[in-house]
């Protein structure tokens, strides 16, 4: 639900992985993640892979707003140090976070504007409001109402509200961004009302400007290819194939080698199942996820379990073949209604949700308090068949114990499946498995951290 990120690097060093040769996905999975965190952070960033450098811009957008005033300086400041090396390297890197990451400079704003609406007890205007961001200023640019009572308004008049600013205001954000200073964009800084509302350009003509730059940041901060946008895995496909060249340098493609085997899977996936469309927007729905997880967890920690099933509930209600979407809403919906939690949660296994071992360890829990333990067994033994070599994530999950469910964040998912599959056997009294599964839980390997 919320990416967090914990590394073990090899021998406990921190790894040049500069002077690694690039190998491809079949002999070394490549996790852009933990590839980062096990980057010398003190070390210039020209020793610095590609992959980690498009991360550091990303997540320095996207975590801008939660840090403290001197932590978001030193973000703000790595953000630079990583835009003056991309370019260096011959990206244009300034149109990098222009065209490719939209979501991560609207999405604050945007996502906790509309969450707002959705549950307006919630105090979300205020925690941005500490953040030194105009919220009020972008509320009244934006058109979108402050919600005036308790009384959280329903999904359709929510998504009524998200259509309404897609029609309205969704070109001049664009123009907004094709525009400003990097400054006004990293701060959200308003523009003035006038010149906001004056776009005589179309952004239509600038479609494949943001498809190509997202597809970049995609292809070197997504691990899973279930998690790029349909449109990068065509750009991808079309590049592999020589069908349309790459206007990135070469030195900075094979920086990732992406298996094509696997390309052409996940894209025959997507045709079978339409789980997305082939119109795949900018619509400000794309920028709610990450903010409705976000608060989701706040919601959770509090037990407000049906405040949070109802953020996901209108993700769904917006993305109704949204893996993602299906996942959390499952996850909301372990600790009351385990049963109808697990029909989103396999739904989400479905549409092809990754990463697969978050997605097994909550089905997990819904057989749990369904009181199926052999089922439970059964999902682990097969995610410990399917996927033996899975990099060991860690993220946010429910924990079974005597007062109930418990939310805990930073637990090895790999190691969480192993260990509550011993705690069951060791239950039940099946001596053989708790022994089998507590030497797993031991040898579980450490990694990137992901919900």
């Amino acid at each position: 639900m919320i990416v967090l990120v914990k590394v073990a690097c090899l021998g406990n060093r921190l790894v040049n992985l500069q002077e690694r040769p690039v190998v491809d996905e079949e002999s070394w999975a490549f996790d852009a993640r933990k590839t980062r965190m096990c980057e010398d952070q003190k070390a210039p960033r020209t020793l610095w892979r590609t992959s980690s450098l498009v991360g550091e811009l990303q997540d320095s957008l996207a975590s801008r707003l939660a840090l403290k005033p001197e932590e978001r300086d030193k973000q703000i400041r790595r953000f630079k140090l990583a835009l003056q090396e991309l370019t260096q390297r011959g990206v244009d890197a300034e149109s990098l976070v222009r065209y490719g990451m939209i979501p991560e400079i609207l999405g604050p704003v945007l996502g906790v504007l509309l969450v707002h609406r959705l549950l307006p007890q919630s105090g979300v205007d205020t925690d941005l409001q500490g953040s030194g961001v105009d919220v009020a200023g972008w509320r009244a640019l934006l058109k979108i109402p402050a919600a005036t009572s308790a009384t959280s308004a329903t999904p359709s008049q929510v998504q009524e509200l998200v259509l309404e600013v897609s029609r309205e205001v969704f070109d001049p954000l664009l123009d907004w961004i094709r525009h400003a200073g990097l400054n006004e964009l990293v701060h959200l800084i308003p523009p003035e009302e006038s010149d906001f509302w004056s776009v005589t350009e179309s952004v239509e003509d600038e479609t494949h400007l943001r498809h190509k730059y997202r597809w970049l940041v995609e292809r070197f901060t997504q691990t899973y290819l279930a998690n790029w946008s349909l449109a990068a895995l065509h750009l991808e496909y079309r590049w592999q194939k020589d069908i349309d060249p790459s206007s990135f340098p070469d030195s900075i493609m094979r920086d990732r080698n992406v298996s094509i085997e696997d390309l052409n899977a996940e894209i025959a996936h997507r045709a079978v199942l339409e789980s997305k469309s082939t119109s795949e927007s900018l619509a400000p729905t794309l920028f709610l996820m990450n903010q409705l997880e976000n608060h989701a967890v706040t919601l959770l920690r509090e037990r407000q379990y049906s405040e949070s099933a109802a953020l996901f509930n209108f993700a769904i209600h917006q993305w109704p073949n949204d893996p993602r979407a299906h996942n959390d809403l499952g996850f909301c919906l372990i600790p009351e209604n385990p049963s109808k939690a697990l029909v989103h949660l396999t739904d989400a296994a479905r549409m092809g949700y990754e990463p697969y071992a978050i997605n097994t360890y909550n089905k997990m829990c819904c057989h749990l308090g369904m009181h199926q333990p052999r089922a439970a067994l059964a999902l682990a033994e097969e995610f410990w068949r399917e996927r033996p070599g899975e990099s060991a994530l860690t993220g946010v999950i429910w924990k079974m114990t005597e007062e109930g469910w418990r939310l805990e964040q930073g637990v090895y998912i790999r190691s969480a499946i192993a260990g509550l599959v011993a705690s069951i056997a060791s239950a039940h009294g099946w001596e053989e498995e708790e022994v089998l599964w507590r030497s797993r839980e031991q040898s579980a390997p450490l990694g990137t951290r992901k919900k």
